[in-house]
């Protein structure tokens, strides 16, 4: 179970390094590379890792704690569809900026409107993350014990083998 923690907790924080590094380079200039990598990071990394989750590990957490009349996938899909939803208003500001570029007063609150979502992203990422640590994490390890075996490490590594620093880095989101 430790392996399975640290597996899961190091892709969390490649993700979360991504985001915030991506989001950072965004804010100081949303004309640059840097928005289309992250446009890319959330497009083709984070999401399909999302719905990966949804479609693998979700329903064996379920399968486990539904004889307690509980879902926890449920909820964990509502935090997806938040983070889905915020991409395309996240992508609008970014195309909006490059294209106002010579209008300071517009740009400078294209680029406000651009950092509060940025953050708003982070924010419920941040949470989505942690409570996927320590709720499921949790449930696993109460709830599945021995049962677990092989099918949770196929599904660990069918959601997570391909989350390491180097796939979910900025250059790779493009």
């Amino acid at each position: 179970m430790n392996q399975v923690n640290e597996t899961i907790r190091g892709c969390h924080q490649n993700i979360l390094r991504s985001l915030k590094d991506l989001s950072g380079a965004v804010v100081a200039d949303a004309e640059g590379m840097h928005s289309l990598r992250l446009i890319g990071f959330l497009r083709h990394k984070l999401l399909p890792h999302m719905r990966s989750e949804e479609d693998h590990l979700y329903p064996l957490v379920d399968a486990f704690v539904a004889r307690y009349d509980m879902s926890v996938g449920g909820t964990m899909a509502i935090d997806h569809q938040f983070v889905e939803r915020q991409i395309s208003p996240i992508d609008e500001r970014i195309r909006t900026a490059r294209l106002h570029s010579a209008r300071d007063s517009e740009s400078r609150t294209v680029r406000r409107e651009l950092e509060r979502l940025l953050v708003e992203l982070s924010t419920i990422l941040t949470l989505h993350l942690r409570t996927e640590e320590q709720v499921y994490l949790s449930v696993l390890r109460h709830y599945a014990g021995d049962e677990v075996g092989s099918e949770m490490r196929r599904r660990i590594q069918h959601v997570y083998g391909e989350c390491d620093a180097n796939s979910m880095s900025m250059g790779a989101a493009l």
